[in-house]
């Protein structure tokens, strides 16, 4: 509660809105794609573009209004966990605005392997998401391929750990 916080490659803007509503004073979320134009929209809809302040732009090129933040958050997971190769520009928001003493999240990652079967999509479920209206979502994303999250119930076989990453 209280803190500044730097979302790096925000995409949608869900890590930067939930930070936003666990009481984050300011939240900077940068992302380079057009889909900051559909973040920021989003933030304005769910009433929170008042904390949350989308940066359209490259994290290296970008100026934040502040010198440090107190907080990384990132989804820099990616497919098989380094996909998206957004782990170096975390590494870089850490040296260059995270404050001693910040903390990063996450920190630590698992990759599992199992058989899935298919769960479909409810693009209507959107609309209220943890609270949030994420519809604009909706339009956008059947004009790119997306992923989906993986509900436990969906898993149809034993799980084994592939790599942990710390």
């Amino acid at each position: 509660e209280g803190k500044i916080v730097l979302d790096v490659g925000a995409g949608t803007g869900i890590l930067s809105l939930f930070a936003a509503q666990a009481g984050a004073k300011k939240v900077f979320a940068v992302e380079r794609s057009d889909m900051a134009v559909i973040a920021r929209q989003i933030a304005r809809d769910s009433g929170l573009d008042g904390v949350v302040e989308v940066l359209h732009g490259l994290l290296e090129e970008i100026t934040l209004p502040v010198p440090t933040v107190d907080i990384i958050i990132s989804e820099w997971i990616g497919t098989f966990l380094i996909h998206e190769s957004m782990i170096d520009s975390v590494l870089y928001a850490r040296d260059r605005w995270l404050a001693p003493g910040g903390v990063i999240l996450p920190d630590q990652a698992t990759l599992y392997i199992a058989g899935v079967e298919d769960q479909g999509t409810d693009f209507g479920a959107w609309q209220s998401f943890c609270g949030l209206n994420f519809s604009a979502l909706g339009a956008a994303s059947r004009r790119v391929g997306f992923q989906q999250c993986l509900f436990r119930r969906s898993v149809a076989t034993t799980t084994s750990v592939l790599m942990d990453f710390d």
